[in-house]
């Protein structure tokens, strides 16, 4: 480890929903914890200006000390529409903002070292509320690797909660507005979707009319 002032960014990758934590892997103590809102959320007009901002975003948290990255890998069940594209557009910066220092882990590598020692994720989740599972990922990931390169053993149950709750994170208040946000850009974008439908149908259905007006003259 190159010296007690440099922490672990840990995240839970998601186009919506991303959980982030940074821990310290010298006390083994999450530091802070929350939702970051500088997502990519498409691949069109505009997704410049978000890679810009979540670009800006990880190297705010490289300029804070933030020297490891460990991430969740997006393995997808199912159709999961464009979440697989754009979770991995987000971790490919990630490998480009910390090079040689980033760990991509699928979920099961290190849910199952924390099953192993007794902890019930779900039960977990359900009773760190209002903590957002996506949160808690993030925060059990950093102390993973945190563990990892302490050569030490995972925390307790018990510990890891006070550690979680300890840790800076947003307010109740913040986490509903943020999640009002996600919901209203959520809203616009299925507005946006539908109306460039009815264009494209209204489009089609004028070159129908206009295909048959010819077929008649002829």
């Amino acid at each position: 480890m190159e010296n007690k002032l440099t922490y672990i960014l840990a995240i839970d990758p998601g186009s919506v929903n991303f959980g982030c934590a940074v821990v310290d892997p010298a006390r083994v103590k999450i530091l802070a914890h929350g939702l970051n809102p500088f997502t990519i959320t498409g691949l069109k007009p505009g997704v410049s200006q978000q890679l810009e901002e979540y670009t800006k975003f990880l190297r705010a948290l490289k300029d804070r000390n933030c020297v490891y990255a460990v991430a969740e890998r997006f393995q997808s069940r199912g159709l999961q529409g464009m979440s697989v594209e754009l979770v991995n557009v987000m971790l490919g910066v990630l490998l480009t903002e910390f090079p040689g220092k980033c760990r991509l882990l699928i979920a099961s590598q290190w849910k199952n070292s924390y099953g192993r020692g007794g902890l019930d994720l779900k039960n977990f989740y359900l009773t760190m509320r209002p903590v957002t599972p996506h949160q808690i990922d993030a925060c059990l990931m950093g102390v993973w690797l945190a563990c990892k390169l302490q050569g030490t053993p995972l925390p307790e149950e018990q510990t890891l909660r006070n550690m979680i709750r300890k840790a800076d994170q947003p307010s109740v208040a913040q986490q509903k507005e943020f999640r009002k946000a996600q919901r209203a850009a959520s809203a616009a974008g299925k507005k946006q979707k539908k109306t460039k439908r009815r264009a494209r149908s209204k489009t089609t259905a004028k070159s129908k009319r206009s295909t048959a007006k010819k077929g008649s003259k002829g």
